[in-house]
């Protein structure tokens, strides 16, 4: 079940941050907070936080490198590619008949393309994306912290995903949570390194 308000990431983080008995205090509105942890002041900026090391963090960042990652470890994943020249992103639409196209290095759900043509794929420097099997369906994230998903939330995209647009997230009860995706989200954040 839905809960009635809107939360972003950040402001998970926090409510979590309180059922952890961490004290934390916004220091910037929905944005920067800090936590208290063995009697430490940490910062907590959306994903920014000395709670993951750089090189965690480098590996979520990139699509491509998470994709692999899941590969090695016979994860479920995306049919994907990250094409070098058009004439491959060509053969990979042909393949699957509509697909889409990230930034290899993109956040907060930009510059996406829904493809179903050579035509669009034109427009694009392939190279700079990644490109996935398009499957129509609900995105859920999973909010992970040291080893335990403490939120979970349902993605909005509005009319389309492929216009830059707001992305709204719903709050989903506990109780409402898919238990497989539970363990299969801890279990990346444990193979990639990422403690949040």
């Amino acid at each position: 079940m839905l809960t009635q308000k809107r939360l972003g990431t950040a402001e998970l983080l926090f409510k979590s941050a309180q059922k952890l008995g961490l004290e934390p205090s916004w220091i910037v509105p929905r944005g920067l907070f800090a936590v208290t942890s063995n009697g430490v002041e940490k910062y907590i900026n959306l994903s920014h936080s000395p709670l993951n090391s750089q090189t965690a963090v480098s590996l979520a960042r990139n699509k491509h490198l998470t994709r692999l990652i899941l590969g090695r470890h016979s994860l479920p994943n995306i049919p994907f590619m990250r094409p070098k020249h058009h004439d491959e992103a060509t053969a990979f639409l042909a393949l699957h008949g509509k697909i889409i196209a990230k930034p290899t290095h993109g956040l907060g759900s930009q510059d996406i393309h829904i493809i179903i043509s050579p035509t669009q794929l034109q427009a694009l420097t392939v190279k700079k994306y990644i490109l996935e099997k398009y499957i129509a369906g609900t995105e859920m994230r999973y909010l992970v912290l040291n080893d335990a998903v403490i939120a979970v939330h349902r993605s909005e995209y509005g009319v389309s995903v492929a216009q830059d647009r707001y992305l709204e997230r719903f709050s989903i009860n506990e109780g409402n949570w898919d238990a497989d995706l539970v363990a299969l989200s801890t279990t990346i954040t444990t193979i990639a390194g990422l403690n949040i």
